[in-house]
């Protein structure tokens, strides 16, 4: 049986997703596919980081990458992302670069998520408060 596999750089991160891969394993997996986390230590390095996106696209043949919380990390990832087709999930870096990448050109960047506030929001949240 073929296992869908993500890729994610932080431990708490990686526990979660393995928590969760565990129940969704336990109920038969994803159509019948088994998930795999592959985690990579990055040494909150942006080349480190290629290199690990790199490894985990070409030889584990990840299905999606979870990204850093840190927005240096994920904007030297971004592009590797759109070269690559490869989904890549930030669930915690605020720059506005981010999303301003696939805010202009979302055909090239419609492979990168940002799920969390940039800093724009973030300051004015702070302002209105």
């Amino acid at each position: 049986m073929a296992q869908a596999k993500s890729y994610s750089d932080s431990r708490l991160e990686s526990r979660g997703a393995q928590i969760a891969a565990d129940e969704i394993n336990a109920k038969g997996g994803v159509m019948g596919r088994k998930i795999e986390i592959v985690t990579y230590d990055n040494k909150s390095s942006s080349a480190d980081s290629v290199r690990a996106f790199q490894r985990a696209v070409s030889e584990d043949k990840v299905s999606a990458v979870i990204a850093s919380y840190i927005s240096e990390v994920v904007l030297a990832l971004e592009p590797w992302a759109s070269r690559l087709k490869m989904p890549l999930i930030t669930p915690g870096a605020a720059s506005n670069e981010i999303t301003k990448a696939v805010h202009n050109d979302y055909e090239k960047n419609k492979y990168t998520f940002h799920g969390y506030l940039t800093s724009a929001a973030q300051a004015q949240l702070v302002c209105d408060a």
